[in-house]
């Protein structure tokens, strides 16, 4: 229907194209409002006494986001502006959630068929814009490019106020790209101009239909290059105490000079009205073990597929998606619960962290995030505007190493479920409150296991395993930007190698957390975090550790060119487990980054953290283990949306039992290019 009547509205329009506007009939094209009820037009934000600033986006971009986020900013009355933001993610539930958490307050309307988009030209990888006259003619556009939003919006205004001052027609603003690529006919070939001579359009304009082409194909990539070199000179005595020289994140180290590569490009196409297929390439010499551990769990190293239908805000996707749930049911890593490391931007990194060296790899080029990718099924909508679903099903194939010596491994094929439901409600003004519960349950395909041909056989069964989890988790805003924050889990875990009657071990865990963002840059959290001894989730945090309870604190200062990030955490061992890897006594760590920004291109990163384990190797004893690690980052924007780094990291480790200590020095030189 809203093509049909996009088709008639044109047909009206085209005897008229002397003086209408390139956008034509999107001008009357009612759309849903995002954030509220009811639907509206670009029309209807229209002056006669204002510009309007038509800023296109999705949630998908991370230009977009923090350009969108500065348009916010704007004083668009001084700059005689208005703003509405048109998002065009297939589901409303991303922009409405990015517009509360960053208080976006001029208006937004929801274009899931990317109408807009498309006339204007975005493709959705970056930042876009137009600006239109009182009677909706196309002044301007900026479309895919990386422009500091603040300066690059003001000054169109500006070129669009001196041309009207002067009483003479727009000409093409320096520094824009070419403007007569945006109106397309339908072979995608420019259908007109975005320049307007004095008197209406400009000569040769034509409106053509606006109509979704299929197949829609947007493409985009990334590549990382890193040359990485490690040098130890490790004297630990591990009989004595047990602490062992480990990387910035508790990776495993070795003697390295490596140079690494990885090549990730994505092809979507929209082959109809709701309908996407697309697949993803991975070129790279790291080691494809590490696609065992995640947080990318392809069953092929150089890539996957994908398929996706939706109908309004429900969708269905099979093959690989994205997903995280909360830090103890569904999340990679979480990064509040991590002090700040240099080049991570402030938000991740934990000192030496045990448990994690065989998660982590320092020869890889995975960005420690939240997300997890699973190769599957999942299906997510929103049947009404205060609750979501999610429900999946994947197969990660996770390697199980118990030799580490030689290269082949123990392994079973796993199956996992999971479901959440999360209930939301604007709060008295202060925001959205969340309430949300969680289920993931992680099992081994029995006869399904790969056994080295070097050991002598067993059962397989011996080794079967089972994990589920259940967790209820409730975000709450506060006035004055205070916010309070909880997770309760309960975990039940059965691995036959264990116990051969079938038996399971189950615990429980929880986080409490208060949170408060205030003018001027400041921002601090205080959490207590309690995993019990029994307590497993096979995909939480990798930073969570059972067997531990404490506190964890940070605060943050930032302004344009520098920040301050402050960070404490200090773990307990909660009881005595006589279990064959036990828990450490107690972890202390405590850390701090400074961050200099002296032009928009450039930032230099220094940090520290120290932390102190408590180690019990025999009944009776003690030993402390302490590691230093140093780290500096400096990143360089070499041009659009391509980064150098320039890292270095120095540990010191030492125990105070085995009289040794262990040195490592890491140094790294990254070049990353999206394209």
């Amino acid at each position: 229907m809203r093509t049909v009547l996009l088709l008639l509205m044109t047909a009206l329009c085209v005897p008229l194209a002397a003086g209408a506007s390139a956008l034509g009939p999107l001008l009357d094209l009612e759309l849903p409002r995002l954030g509220g009820a009811g639907e509206a037009s670009i029309r209807e934000h229209l002056s006669p006494d204002a510009t309007l600033v038509l800023v296109i986006w999705n949630s998908d971009c991370p230009d977009c986001l923090e350009n969108v986020r500065e348009a916010g900013e704007l004083d668009a009355a001084a700059l005689g502006a208005k703003l509405l933001g048109v998002n065009f993610d297939p589901g409303r539930r991303e922009g409405e959630r990015f517009c509360e958490e960053r208080g976006l307050a001029f208006p937004q309307l929801h274009d899931p068929d990317g109408l807009v988009a498309d006339m204007i030209g975005s493709t959705g990888t970056s930042f876009s814009f137009a600006l239109l006259d009182g009677a909706g003619e196309l002044l301007a556009i900026q479309y895919d490019s990386v422009p500091d939003a603040r300066e690059t919006i003001t000054s169109a205004l500006a070129a669009v106020a001196l041309a009207r001052e002067s009483d003479r027609g727009l000409v093409p603003l320096a520094g824009m790209p070419p403007l007569g690529k945006a109106p397309r006919d339908r072979d995608g070939k420019p259908g007109g101009t975005t320049t307007r001579a004095e008197g209406g359009m400009a000569q040769g304009t034509t409106l053509v239909a606006v109509q979704q082409r299929y197949p829609r194909i947007r493409g985009q990539g990334r590549a990382r290059v890193r040359w990485l070199a490690v040098g130890l000179a490790d004297e630990l005595d591990d009989e004595a105490c047990a602490c062992a020289l480990g990387g910035p994140y508790g990776e495993t180290l070795a003697p390295t000079v490596a140079l690494l590569y990885r090549f990730d490009y994505e092809l979507t196409a929209q082959v109809a009205r709701g309908v996407t297929a697309g697949g993803r390439l991975r070129l790279s010499n790291e080691d494809p073990a590490l696609l065992a551990n995640g947080p990318i769990y392809f069953t092929n190293e150089y890539g996957s597929a994908f398929a996706e239908l939706r109908r309004g805000d429900w969708s269905g996707r099979a093959g690989y998606y994205d997903v995280a749930f909360t830090p103890l049911t569904l999340q990679r890593w979480d990064l509040a619960d991590n002090p700040p490391t240099a080049g991570s931007g402030g938000a991740s990194g934990c000192g030496v962290c045990p448990g994690t060296a065989r998660a982590l790899s320092l020869e890889a080029l995975d960005d420690l995030g939240p997300l997890v990718t699973f190769e599957g099924a999942r299906v997510s909508g929103a049947p009404a505007g205060w609750l979501e679903l999610t429900a999946l099903y994947a197969r990660p194939r996770r390697a199980r190493d118990w030799d580490q010596v030689v290269p082949e491994r123990f392994a079973y094929r796993q199956d996992l479920w999971g479901a959440r439901a999360v209930l939301s409600r604007p709060l008295a003004g202060w925001g959205r409150a969340t309430l949300g519960a969680s289920y993931v349950a992680a099992r081994d395909a029995e006869n399904s296991s790969l056994w080295p041909t070097h050991l002598p056989p067993v059962d397989p069964l011996s080794f079967f395993h089972r994990n589920e989890v259940h967790s209820v988790d409730l975000a709450l805003p506060l006035p004055a930007g205070f916010a309070l924050g909880g997770e309760l889990a309960r975990g039940f875990r059965r691995e036959n190698r264990i116990d051969q009657l079938g038996e399971g071990v189950s615990g429980d865990a929880w986080l409490v957390e208060a949170r408060h963002r205030g003018a001027g840059g400041l921002s601090a959290a205080a959490a207590w975090l309690r995993v019990g001894a029994g307590f497993e989730a096979a995909y939480r945090a990798l930073s969570y550790l059972p067997d531990t309870e404490g506190p964890r604190l940070s605060a943050s200062f930032e302004r344009e060119a520098w920040g301050v990030s402050l960070f404490y955490k200090d773990l307990r061992r909660i009881e005595d487990c006589p279990c064959e890897t036990e828990a450490p006594l107690g972890i202390r760590s405590a850390s701090g980054l400074v961050s200099l920004r002296p032009t928009g291109k450039l930032t230099l990163e220094l940090a520290a953290t120290q932390t102190r384990t408590e180690l019990e190797p025999s009944r009776g004893e003690t030993c402390d283990c302490d590691d230093l690690v140093l780290g500096t980052s400096l990143r360089w924007e070499l041009a659009r949306r391509s980064m150098l780094a320039l890292d270095y990291t120095k540990i010191h480790s030492s125990g105070d039992s085995s009289g040794g200590e262990g040195k490592a020095d890491i140094g790294s030189l990254m070049l990353s290019v999206e394209f």
